[in-house]
């Protein structure tokens, strides 16, 4: 059977597995003003909209980290997903954890805003739907 490895990236504290512990805002524990998000990340589920809620929480860390007058929200996973069915689509949407329970549904309709893009995120999501080019390097 496959198993999931992390990167184990060097002077970085990680699992045995490779993976690197976070609090609920992102923050590497083990070393001070250190971030991180997604796959490389303990959280047992990989997927990009899981490291979208995850870079959510921790921009809002960062932000009030610097001062900003921001609540840090701590991440809270929500799975969303489009079936593609060959008719018409089904929604899924499914609460990890956060004192909701574990809770999931199929509907007809999206249960989530339509934010004009593959991926729901409070930032990210609304940014990729404004941009219209990549900036130049």
């Amino acid at each position: 059977l496959t198993r999931l490895e992390g990167r184990r990236l060097a002077g970085i504290p990680h699992d045995r597995d490779g993976f690197v512990a976070t609090d609920d805002h992102g923050r590497v524990i083990g070393i001070e003003r250190a971030f991180a998000i997604g796959d490389v990340t303990n959280f047992p589920v990989k997927q990009g909209g899981i490291a979208t809620e995850q870079a959510d929480a921790a921009a809002e860390a960062i932000a009030a980290d610097l001062g900003f007058a921001v609540e840090a929200k701590p991440f809270d996973p929500i799975l969303r997903a489009t079936l593609w069915t060959g008719e018409e689509p089904r929604y899924l949407y499914g609460e990890l954890a956060g004192g909701h329970g574990e809770t999931s549904s199929m509907s007809e309709e999206p249960p989530w805003p339509d934010q004009g893009g593959k991926i729901v995120g409070r930032y990210i999501a609304p940014f990729m739907a404004e941009a219209t080019e990549l900036p130049s390097s």
